[in-house]
């Protein structure tokens, strides 16, 4: 049986409930086990020892509006933690704010049973694409995790590795072409002659660059535009990013 950690973040005790019911139902119709836990404001989240798969998070953590689901997950973003988030919120033109933190779905209150039900399963399904990547420094190998890979860059025998665990561009002693093989296909799209991009840190796009999640710019062929075009759609009905 598989094990899926799920953290509820709502002020209000009420709607903690009905997450906490719809998350064992979901448990029980897909045969997994899901450890719950509940905070009842963002402070509590921030300082959790806990490790979670999954947020649920109420994107008004207060009655006053001080405190936002995305202030906390900024927070927790900053701290390197790279749980899925699902923000709740009753203000549904909040939603292109949540992109700030790379969020993995938005519901609108009151919560609809299926469509938590398909952001869960789709989160399985994206998890379930992750590999590990070994690749050649110049003195060790080093395991990387292949969903921390924004995007890896070509440099003659060489390529260059901008993964969001390291803080400097990692040297991989083999050419772009080799270390391509062993990434996910359905992931991973050659955009330009020199680079590839994991389509899960894709924020937006024109026929000349893309725009990453973390803020960089990468460039576009302009003859792989439209094919790229399709290829992402085609992702993002997979995963639902």
């Amino acid at each position: 049986m598989m094990n899926l950690r799920v953290a509820i973040c709502d002020d209000e005790e009420i709607m903690r409930s009905v997450v906490k019911e719809t998350l064992i139902e979901y448990s029980i119709k897909r045969n997994l086990e899901v450890d719950i836990k509940e905070y009842a404001c963002g402070e509590d989240l921030i300082d959790s020892p806990h490790k979670h798969d999954m947020i649920i998070m109420d994107y008004k953590l207060d009655p006053w509006g001080k405190t936002t689901g995305i202030s906390v997950a900024k927070k927790l973003r900053n701290s390197n933690i790279d749980s899925g988030i699902i923000f709740l919120s009753s203000y549904p033109n909040v939603v292109f704010r949540s992109f700030e933190v790379s969020t993995f779905r938005f519901l609108v209150k009151p919560l609809e049973r299926d469509l938590l039900f398909k952001a869960l399963d789709d989160y399985q399904k994206s998890i379930s694409i992750d590999k590990t990547l070994i690749i050649r420094l110049e003195r060790m190998n080093i395991n990387l995790n292949t969903k921390r890979i924004a995007f890896l860059e070509g440099n003659g025998k060489y390529c260059l590795i901008h993964s969001l665990d390291h803080p400097a561009k990692l040297e991989c002693h083999e050419t772009l072409a080799a270390v391509e093989e062993r990434l996910p296909e359905d992931s991973f799209y050659r955009c330009h002659r020199s680079y590839l991009v994991n389509m899960r840190y894709v924020n937006t796009f024109n026929n000349q660059e893309i725009a990453l999640k973390n803020d960089e710019i990468i460039p576009i062929s302009r003859n792989k535009y439209k094919p790229f075009q399709e290829a992402f759609l085609d992702y993002t009905r997979q995963y639902g990013f």
